[in-house]
């Protein structure tokens, strides 16, 4: 005799998610770029969500350890900051001694 458990999850789409699934379909049907300048409500939407080179020094801790992960290229899932979510893309690495 072959007994299954059945298991069920039953969870509830809540309006941040769907928002977060908006801005990913966003970001992979328009790219990035243009869905920060669209919807991005930083001061840098207008640059398309580009900060320039940022020294690693100044992030946070979380910042850092989640950038060192990532590839250039890929973008970040959102991180929730003060009711707003923030979506991190890596476009180039450079590693400078001082």
């Amino acid at each position: 005799n072959t007994i299954y458990q059945k298991l069920k999850l039953i969870y509830k789409i809540t309006t941040k998610d769907k928002i977060i699934l908006s801005l990913k379909d966003k970001i992979k049907n328009i790219g990035f770029e243009e869905t920060a300048l669209q919807y991005s409500i930083s001061s840098t939407a207008s640059n398309k969500g580009s900060l320039g080179w940022v020294n690693s020094e100044g992030l946070s801790d979380n910042i850092k350890l989640l950038l060192e992960k990532m590839d250039p290229g890929t973008i970040s899932e959102p991180i929730e900051i003060s009711q707003n979510l923030l979506f991190l893309k890596v476009k180039v690495i450079e590693i400078k001694s001082f």
